[in-house]
């Protein structure tokens, strides 16, 4: 910890830290409990399964309404990009490496529009159920389709 004493800037010894949570008693105790939850027996295994179903049902609803999109990324952590033309950092299934690539890839239509009008969220603490999202998600792209 040393090495973030600020006193230290200016020398080689000094590094640079932020972070918006920092030091916050709730989140150093959600991140213990994080870990103690993925140290139980088969939680990866959980976690990838549970992801790679969300993610492949996510790609299935987009080629059933044939809508140009990229789900990319692995199963615990995935993102969705509506393109029409996959940039090689989506085909190496690697997420934007900024804003400006993210709008371009139209990740933004992803997180608001339709799919939040009909409840769905992609990220954020309150996550329904693996069939429920893939139904939400689908009825969305069925409006985006008709509207397209």
């Amino acid at each position: 910890m040393r090495h973030f004493d600020a006193a230290l800037e200016g020398t080689p010894d000094y590094v640079w830290q932020a972070g918006t949570f920092n030091g916050n008693a709730i989140a150093c105790a959600a991140g213990l409990a994080t870990l103690a939850e993925l140290r139980r027996p088969g939680a990866y295994e959980r976690l990838f399964k549970t992801g790679g179903r969300l993610r492949d049902g996510l790609a299935a609803a987009v080629r059933k309404h044939g809508l140009a999109a990229q789900v990319s990324g692995e199963p615990p952590v995935f993102d969705l990009f509506f393109t029409d033309r996959p940039s090689s950092i989506i085909a190496r299934r690697s997420p934007p490496t900024g804003q400006a690539h993210a709008l371009q890839s139209g990740a933004a239509p992803a997180r608001s529009g339709e799919g939040r009008q009909q409840g769905l969220r992609l990220a954020g603490p309150h996550r329904p159920d693996v069939d429920d999202t893939l139904e939400i998600f689908d009825q969305a792209l069925a409006a985006i389709a008709a509207d397209a």
